[in-house]
Formats: structure tokens, sequence, C-alpha cells
């Protein structure tokens, strides 16, 4: 019995002698050595639909000089296990993510091409947050002058550009402070389509600033962006827009010198205007799709400065506009409400 079983034993130590030798390669000193000379870039930017993306861009460092570039990697979702991208030495070691922020990923390097390869090294990637839309996803380009006018810089069009899916829905123009009555809005707001032609829009003096303020649907400014012009003594206030916006046909509110304060506002509104005469005015409210809200005061009023006080607590956070009604002519002034 003794014999048979030094028998076996023999034979067991032969067997093993003739098979070929292995070894791990996360055992292997040279793989943990060239997985270290690893380095992975992330960008991010936005995609031409305003998605937030990534790009992973893999590479050797430059002191690793015996370390060949693996053949391609994988990246999966820590979370799931799914493969959301691959990456390929022959074609840049770069591979494209969307929608992926906040997520942890697992980047594996392969010794060859699929299906033969085995992973050879494993890097973790941790992806921030994408960033929310602020102004350095908007431009404001003033474009050509726009005759006649008293001088090159005073009236021209502006092209107001940038991500829909940052979800703007109105947008207001101050001429050096003064609001004016100008707002482009969309039905049932609903975000603007870019880009927008804001046309033939002249200076109200002989120099100011233009300032555009881009609001989402809850009335929180998105961004601010600010044109000087330089005016002679003359200046038209005339604003346009070739997109489906709505506007109405109300004179500017600088004529009858309209204005809110505070604006915007989450509790009483101050609403001034000059009667150029003893007339009977209304003033009313209306939503940004143009349907009538309510009628703040109708009757006569007396010439010079008037001074309503109106509450606008009891109504949706948006954009709306206050409209003043006097001798056949309506002028507006758009009104924000926030929270």
């Amino acid at each position: 019995m003794k014999d048979f079983r030094l028998r076996m034993l023999l034979l067991i130590g032969a067997f093993l002698l003739l098979l070929p030798a292995t070894k791990s390669y996360a055992q292997d000193p040279a793989q943990i050595y060239c997985c270290d000379s690893i380095y992975i870039d992330v960008t991010s930017d936005r995609s031409e639909t305003g998605e937030c993306c990534f790009t992973l861009h893999a590479g050797i460092r430059n002191n690793f000089v015996n370390c060949p570039m693996y053949p391609y990697f994988t990246v999966r979702d820590s979370a799931t296990g799914s493969v959301l991208g691959t990456g390929y030495n022959s074609t840049g070691n770069t591979v494209t993510l969307c929608n992926v922020s906040g997520l942890t990923l697992i980047v594996e390097f392969y010794s060859a091409l699929p299906p033969n390869g085995v992973i050879l090294c494993t890097k973790i990637v941790h992806l921030p947050p994408c960033a929310s839309c602020d102004c350095d996803h908007f431009t404001v380009t003033k474009k050509a002058s726009v005759p006649p006018a008293p001088n090159p810089n005073c009236c021209f069009d502006v092209e107001i550009d940038g991500f829909d899916v940052c979800d703007v829905t109105s947008i207001t123009i101050d001429d050096t402070g003064a609001l004016l009555g100008v707002a482009y809005l969309t039905n049932g707001g609903l975000p603007l389509s870019f880009p927008i032609l804001v046309e033939d829009l002249c200076g109200g003096a002989a120099s100011g600033t233009f300032r555009f303020t881009l609001r989402d649907a809850s009335g929180q400014i998105i961004c601010t962006k600010d044109i000087p012009y330089n005016c002679g003594p003359l200046g038209r206030q005339s604003v346009n827009s070739n997109k489906n916006e709505t506007t109405d046909n109300s004179l500017s509110s600088t004529d009858i010198l309209l204005s809110l304060n505070p604006n915007p506002s989450n509790g009483e509104v101050n609403i001034t205007f000059a009667m150029p005469e003893h007339t009977v005015a209304k003033v009313e409210l209306y939503s940004s799709n143009g349907n009538l809200i309510d009628v703040i005061k109708q009757g006569a009023l007396n010439k010079g400065e008037q001074s309503i006080r109106y509450n606008v607590s009891k109504y949706a956070i948006g954009t709306y506009q206050i409209r003043v009604s006097i001798n056949g002519a309506t002028y507006s002034i758009p009104l924000v409400i926030t929270r």
C-alpha cells in the first residue's frame, strides 16, 4: 500500500513538472509598475444639445519609458457594473461619456483586444457633478450697426446664444438701469429656443449700457450680460425678435416712466408711472402667455406721478407683465415673482 502511494505521488509530481510555468499579472512587479504609469485626464463640457459630458483620456507618464500603452480599456459604472464606454490605443485612448455626472467609474486596461485580453490594470475615477447653468453657457454679441443712427455705435442688432437645456424662460433688457418694457417670453413658461436675435436696439441716451438678464421658470437669475453703447443725443428703444417668442404691441415703459420696485419681488410691489393728463387709466397684470390675471386699478387719474402698491405674494413664481393703458395706448413692463 505504501509503495502504491509513493508511486502516485511521484506520478503527480512528474505531471506538475510538465505543466507550463504561469504567473499572475496582479503579482508581477513589472505589471504593477506599468499600471502606476497610467494617468487619466478628465475634462468636462456640454454637447451641442446641452448635455453635460466628460471626456476621459488615458496616457503613460513620461518617466515610465519601458511601459507600452495597453491596447484598450473599458469604463464601468462602479454601482451597476455596466460598461459605459471603451477606449482604444489605436484611436487615441479617449472616450466621451454624457449624463454621468457624480458617478464613480472603474477603468480597466486589457492586455489584448477582445475577446482574448485579460485585465492588467484597474483605475478608479470620481466624476464631479455637472456645473449648473451660468454665464459661461451664454454669449451676447453685438452684430452689425443699424442705419440710420447718430453714431455707428448707437443702434445695432444683438444675438443671444446659449444651451436650450438651461431652461431660460424670460429675458429682460435694461438700459443703464432703466428696465425697458420688453421681455422675451414663451407660452406656458416653456424654455426659449436659442439663438435669439434682438433687432434694432438703440440707446436712449448719449451713452450707457444694455443689460440682458436671463431667468428660469422660477424667476431666478441664470445670467446677466452687459453691452455698452455710445450714441448721439437721439436714440430709439425698439426691440423685435425673429423667433417665436410672444411679445405685445405695447409702447416702451419709458414713455410714461413706468417702473416697478422691487423687481423681482415676492411681496408688495410699488408701481409708479406718470399720467400725461387727467384721464381714465387701467393697470392690469398679465401672465407670460398673455392671459389677463387681475385688473389692479381702473378709473380717472390726475395728471402727474402715480404710485400703486400691489401684493404679488399669492401668485406663482415666474415672469409676468404689468400693463398700463392710457388714451388707447398700452405701456408694459416685466414683473418677476420669486420666493
